[in-house]
């Protein structure tokens, strides 16, 4: 009788196992799945990513960062076997294992704490029963940029287009990873035209991100304001400088401008009282500095001109290049309103001219006077009378008469004319139609404009014959004829 030996635990050979490794490791790898290929991490918190089978079970996980002489960095190599459970440590502190499991196809890698060492890009090959897969996952440690910078100032600028603009305005930040980005804005008003492409270059240990704007058109309205350039980076905080400011300069011709902005017509039209003392006040856009000459039918007045209906009131700067221009009517009067007022502004780059159109609704340039309301009335009550007289002219020499008859029964009305009658109808229920008298047949019907008469004299046709009523069983028919006269015979 034998017994059986207990079973020993089989003890895996290493030797075998690299043997087995090296041996898959030569076949041609397979794609990996990597959910995210670039991760950003900052330095000093947790950064986690994956490299996935595809659901087939992983016998063996390998991560490692190669070597990087230019940046002093040393290989990192990082082994997971198939029996290694997530939240295991690896044997190098600090890396571990995450993820669902070896064994359900992953092979995450958690860096509990990222430096500058782990910067790079990071290759995980996975050992499964059907060969080798590899991938790959781009970490980036983040560092800010710099503060943003301008290459240099440019010179003023100038809004008419025949006047050549500044090519460029070049704005730029350094050492920033990944690459910042770039907003600009005039004033708070956001740019989003005429913007370059964003641009690396190196220049000794630095990289320089950097973007250009140009051609860009700037009118009055910017004149003043700030040039902005804002660095966009998810290092940055709250703290850090982020943008660099530019004082816009922008020579133009002087134009006249209302409170928000927009230029105000050649015309303008300004109401007074008769008597009145009126100020006109316009606002003159100018850089530089407008000249400004009120022009009254003809003759110039300089400001500070006082004459005895006008006082040329000296401009005013009340905001960066604007200024508040008066001409001062001391009493408004019909002669004052039938001056011609104009007023010029100008400058080295152009000239603009307004004339003031002055109205009084007391006068009678604008709207009725008494006078001419009187004698609209006037003209209405003369109109009444000739229209009455006419009505009567008329009805005296009958070319318009409408008359009516008591007791006749009938109306006449005046046609081109002739008279035409039209009598009581009532006897056209006793008319024939033969011949002789009565109404004509149709086919002998009376021209137009003839005079037809219809009465109940001699004239009438005779009356038509009468039907008696049916005769009793034992009396013979009696026939009559049209004289009443009883005709024995049957009329058949």
């Amino acid at each position: 009788m034998t017994c059986d030996q207990p079973n020993e635990k089989k003890v895996k050979n290493p030797f075998m196992m690299k043997l087995s490794i090296s041996s898959t490791l030569a076949q041609v790898p397979q794609q990996a799945q990597v959910p995210n290929h670039h991760i950003n991490a900052r330095r000093g918190v947790p950064s986690n990513f994956s490299c996935e089978s595809q659901g087939t079970p992983i016998s063996y996980c390998i991560w490692e960062r190669p070597a990087d002489p230019t940046k002093n960095l040393s290989v990192i190599y990082l082994e997971f076997s198939g029996d290694t459970r997530p939240g295991q440590q690896s044997k190098k502190p600090g890396y571990f294992l995450t993820g669902d499991g070896l064994d359900k196809g992953q092979c995450g890698l958690k860096i509990n704490r990222v430096e500058d060492t782990d910067n790079g890009v990071w290759q995980c090959t996975l050992l499964t029963s059907s060969g080798s897969q590899r991938g790959q996952v781009h970490l980036s440690i983040l560092q800010k940029p710099s503060a943003p910078q301008y290459v240099n100032n440019v010179e003023p600028m100038y809004e008419d287009t025949k006047t050549i603009q500044p090519e460029k305005i070049t704005c730029y930040s350094t050492n920033g990873v990944p690459r910042p980005k770039f907003q600009w804005f005039i004033g708070d008003e956001q740019i989003t035209s005429d913007l370059s492409p964003l641009n690396e270059t190196t220049a000794g240990n630095s990289l320089y991100t950097f973007q250009e704007l140009r051609n860009h058109r700037f009118s009055f309205k910017d004149h003043g304001k700030k040039l902005r350039c804002v660095v966009v980076h998810e290092a940055l905080s709250d703290t850090d400088m982020k943008e660099v400011l530019m004082n816009i300069e922008v020579r133009y011709r002087p134009r006249s401008v209302r409170s928000d902005g927009r230029e105000v017509d050649r015309g303008i039209g300004i109401q007074a009282d008769l008597g009145e003392e009126k100020v006109i006040l316009l606002n003159v856009s100018s850089n530089p500095p407008p000249r400004v000459v009120w022009v009254v039918d003809g003759k110039q007045l300089e400001q500070g001109t006082n004459t005895e209906l006008f006082e040329a009131i000296p401009m005013r700067h009340v905001a960066p290049s604007v200024y508040e221009v008066a001409l001062k009517i001391k009493s408004v009067d019909d002669e004052v309103l039938t001056k011609r007022i104009e007023l010029k502004v100008s400058n080295d780059l152009g000239v603009a001219d307004y004339v003031i159109n002055i109205n009084s609704s007391s006068s009678g340039s604008d709207g009725l006077s008494a006078g001419g309301i009187l004698g609209i009335v006037l003209a209405i009550l003369v109109l009444i009378i000739l229209i009455a007289v006419g009505v009567v002219y008329t009805r005296a020499r009958g070319l318009l008469c409408f008359k009516e008859k008591s007791g006749d029964n009938h109306s006449t009305v005046q046609i081109d004319g002739k008279n035409s009658e039209v009598g009581d109808s009532s006897g056209a229920e006793n008319m024939g139609s033969g011949e002789g008298g009565g109404y004509p047949p149709h086919s002998q019907t009376p021209p137009l404009g003839a005079s037809m008469k219809v009465n109940n004299g001699a004239n009438a046709p005779p009356p038509a014959p009468t039907i008696p009523p049916p005769p009793l069983d034992d009396d013979p028919p009696v026939y009559t004829n049209g004289s009443g006269r009883p005709v024995k015979d049957s009329p058949v």
